[in-house]
């Protein structure tokens, strides 16, 4: 890590770790305890309208999950359990995993991985702008616009300081994957 940065290169350090630290534990929340994630977006989403609440996967019997995801007409049961949405789950755990770990090589040097940044925000928009689209033409439920809440504007955040930091520090050596560790 170099000895002396700029004061945007040491905000952008700053806001990287901060980022870097809630990934992680958003990939530990996601991992471990998925199905309370969504009761609570449920529960914040309740208080707009009944209409926006989420099914939680594990917890539709599995002869009501064509019901309440293509039509979206059937009561959901609680009994049998469906086999977790695992691969969401998976795929989750794995993009905050990978967002933790640029945000940390970020921290540790952003004149080598700072470039790294906008991996962070194409991810951020990309899943901002799904969760926008899922919630207006697929499923208005309350968790897919928290997606673009949450998301939007990290990516925003993300930009703002990694073009401040870029345009105040030295020119940033190429970093390669398996180098500069």
């Amino acid at each position: 890590m170099a000895a002396s940065y700029s004061k945007a290169e040491d905000q952008f350090r700053k806001v990287m770790g901060v980022f870097g630290l809630a990934f992680l534990i958003g990939a530990v929340l996601f991992a471990v305890v998925p199905d309370t994630i969504v009761s609570i977006v449920n529960w914040v989403g309740g208080l707009f309208s009944d209409q926006s609440i989420a099914p939680i996967i594990s917890k539709i019997g599995a002869d009501k999950y064509w019901d309440v995801f293509y039509t979206g007409t059937a009561e959901m049961e609680i009994g049998t359990k469906l086999p977790s949405h695992g691969m969401y789950v998976t795929l989750a755990v794995a993009f905050m995993t990978m967002l933790t770990v640029i945000c940390f090589l970020i921290f540790y040097d952003p004149r080598a991985y700072g470039s790294w940044a906008l991996l962070v925000v194409i991810g951020k928009l990309t899943s901002s702008l799904t969760g926008l689209g899922f919630y207006l033409w697929v499923h208005p439920y309350f968790a897919n616009l928290v997606v673009m809440i949450t998301d939007f504007p990290i990516a925003l955040v993300v930009l703002f300081f990694w073009l401040r930091a870029r345009s105040s520090g030295p020119p940033a050596p190429t970093a390669t994957v398996g180098g500069n560790l």
